[in-house]
Protein backbone atom coordinates (compact mmCIF):
# COMPACT_ATOMS: atom_id res chain seq x y z
CA UNK A 1 0.00 0.00 0.00
CA UNK A 2 2.79 2.45 0.73
CA UNK A 3 4.27 1.69 -2.55
CA UNK A 4 1.05 2.64 -4.02
CA UNK A 5 0.69 5.91 -2.19
CA UNK A 6 4.40 6.90 -3.30
CA UNK A 7 3.91 6.31 -6.91
CA UNK A 8 0.89 8.43 -6.88
CA UNK A 9 -0.86 5.58 -8.08
CA UNK A 10 -4.09 5.84 -6.23
CA UNK A 11 -7.07 7.79 -6.89
CA UNK A 12 -9.92 9.23 -5.77
CA UNK A 13 -12.82 8.77 -8.13
CA UNK A 14 -15.37 11.93 -9.22
CA UNK A 15 -18.43 9.48 -9.23
CA UNK A 16 -19.17 7.51 -5.59
CA UNK A 17 -20.59 3.91 -5.81
CA UNK A 18 -22.37 2.86 -2.29
CA UNK A 19 -23.62 -0.59 -1.44
CA UNK A 20 -25.44 0.45 1.38
CA UNK A 21 -28.58 0.55 2.45
CA UNK A 22 -30.21 3.07 0.44
CA UNK A 23 -29.73 1.01 -2.82
CA UNK A 24 -33.14 -0.92 -1.61
CA UNK A 25 -34.44 1.41 0.62
CA UNK A 26 -35.41 4.81 -0.55
CA UNK A 27 -36.16 6.20 2.88
CA UNK A 28 -32.21 5.17 4.12
CA UNK A 29 -29.62 8.64 3.89
CA UNK A 30 -27.46 8.59 1.12
CA UNK A 31 -23.77 8.49 1.90
CA UNK A 32 -21.75 11.46 2.00
CA UNK A 33 -18.27 10.73 -0.10
CA UNK A 34 -16.30 13.04 1.90
CA UNK A 35 -17.34 11.74 5.35
CA UNK A 36 -16.88 8.56 3.97
CA UNK A 37 -13.30 8.99 2.99
CA UNK A 38 -12.62 11.15 5.79
CA UNK A 39 -14.05 8.35 7.94
CA UNK A 40 -11.47 5.64 5.72
CA UNK A 41 -8.93 8.16 6.53
CA UNK A 42 -9.26 8.24 10.15
CA UNK A 43 -10.14 4.02 10.08
CA UNK A 44 -6.60 4.12 7.66
CA UNK A 45 -4.57 5.90 10.59
CA UNK A 46 -5.69 3.67 13.69
CA UNK A 47 -4.66 0.25 11.88
CA UNK A 48 -1.84 -1.14 14.42
CA UNK A 49 -0.60 -4.21 15.59
CA UNK A 50 -3.09 -5.99 17.61
CA UNK A 51 -1.60 -6.32 21.67
CA UNK A 52 -0.90 -10.33 21.17
CA UNK A 53 0.99 -9.52 18.12
CA UNK A 54 -0.96 -12.13 16.21
CA UNK A 55 -2.41 -9.39 13.49
CA UNK A 56 -3.61 -5.94 12.75
CA UNK A 57 -6.86 -4.43 13.87
CA UNK A 58 -8.03 -0.29 13.38
CA UNK A 59 -10.51 -0.33 16.35
CA UNK A 60 -9.78 1.57 19.21
CA UNK A 61 -12.05 -0.48 21.60
CA UNK A 62 -15.89 1.39 21.86
CA UNK A 63 -18.27 1.30 18.74
CA UNK A 64 -15.27 2.04 16.01
CA UNK A 65 -14.81 -0.45 13.54
CA UNK A 66 -12.55 -1.44 11.15
CA UNK A 67 -14.34 -2.81 8.38
CA UNK A 68 -13.57 -0.34 5.66
CA UNK A 69 -10.13 0.10 6.90
CA UNK A 70 -9.25 -4.02 6.44
CA UNK A 71 -11.26 -3.87 3.00
CA UNK A 72 -8.68 -1.34 1.82
CA UNK A 73 -6.00 -2.81 2.56
CA UNK A 74 -6.99 -6.03 1.28
CA UNK A 75 -7.95 -4.39 -2.05
CA UNK A 76 -4.29 -3.21 -2.14
CA UNK A 77 -2.73 -6.42 -1.24
CA UNK A 78 -4.56 -8.32 -3.86
CA UNK A 79 -5.61 -5.85 -6.46
CA UNK A 80 -2.00 -6.45 -8.22
CA UNK A 81 -2.28 -10.12 -7.44
CA UNK A 82 -5.63 -10.53 -9.56
CA UNK A 83 -4.49 -8.43 -12.41
CA UNK A 84 -1.48 -9.98 -13.07
CA UNK A 85 -3.17 -13.29 -13.26
CA UNK A 86 -5.60 -11.71 -16.00
CA UNK A 87 -2.73 -10.76 -18.48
Amino acid sequence: MLNALLANSVRISSQFVTADESAFNPASPKLDPEIALNNLCISLSRVKDDEKGSGINGTCGGSEKDDCAIACIFLFYWLPRVLLTER
